[in-house]
């Protein structure tokens, strides 16, 4: 391999090295893997709050439910102490009446609530159910994204080492001077250091030569640089364009 057109292989190879190195990073960064993950994390503790309330209404719940045995068991005490009473303590019966009566206001009461409990307790548990559903289906969205990313960043960094590998044999065909100055360049130009010089127009700048700086070029090496722009400048065009074999 001519030292041109390993050269101009390195710029290829670095110009897809750059571009895998950015889709790595898109691939590492992925937003919908952040996004997926934030809203499970999200439903889950939405799902941690609603059992916490869902626990708290259920304690008042069954605080009712003591209430009303308690209720009904005051009451059963007073229905018991009406039946043994005298018929002549008008008094102690009619007292005993009103208590009951107050007592089975307050049952109706009571139960009226613990039946707005229990439709709020089966309300949350729906909510609970759909929440955990959500769960289940989430986790495996983010484990499919979690091993599609796995996948996706495995082939670029396989890649990745092929072309480094290749990059590591070319750089044996450019002399060190060569090299220091594409390294400088590279970074001067983003990466787009080396053209080539197709008639007398060279290809990333397309300042076309005058014909006196053009016949000394064509009368250098095969490599130098660019009297504008000064890249590295490839004056055999026909043969560089082609894709040379290693």
């Amino acid at each position: 391999m001519q030292e041109y057109q390993a050269i101009l292989r390195l710029q290829a190879i670095d110009r897809q090295l750059m571009a895998l190195n950015t889709r790595l990073h898109q691939l590492k960064d992925n937003p919908r893997l952040a996004a997926c993950s934030a809203a499970a994390k999200k439903v889950k503790h939405s799902a941690t709050t609603l059992l916490a309330e869902r626990k708290d209404v259920e304690l008042a719940l069954k605080d009712k439910q003591q209430l009303t045995a308690h209720l009904k068991n005051v009451s059963k005490d007073l229905e018991e102490e009406a039946k043994g009473a005298s018929a002549n303590n008008y008094r102690r019966i009619q007292d005993i009446e009103k208590q009951l009566t107050s007592l089975a206001k307050r049952l109706e009461k009571t139960d009226f609530e613990m039946k707005a409990l229990t439709q709020t307790i089966e309300k949350y548990q729906r909510a609970e159910g759909n929440a955990h559903a959500l769960t289940e289906k989430l986790a495996r969205e983010l484990k499919d994204l979690s091993d599609a990313q796995a996948q996706d960043i495995a082939a670029a960094e396989a890649k990745v080492g092929a072309l480094v590998t290749k990059r590591r044999k070319l750089m044996t065909f450019i002399s060190s001077d060569l090299r220091e100055t594409y390294q400088k360049l590279q970074k001067r130009f983003s990466g787009m250091c080396v053209e080539v010089l197709n008639g007398n127009v060279p290809s990333v700048c397309c300042v076309k030569l005058q014909p006196s700086l053009e016949a000394r070029i064509q009368d250098a090496h095969a490599i130098t640089r660019c009297p504008y722009c000064q890249r590295i400048l490839v004056t055999i065009a026909d043969e560089a364009l082609q894709d040379p074999k290693e």
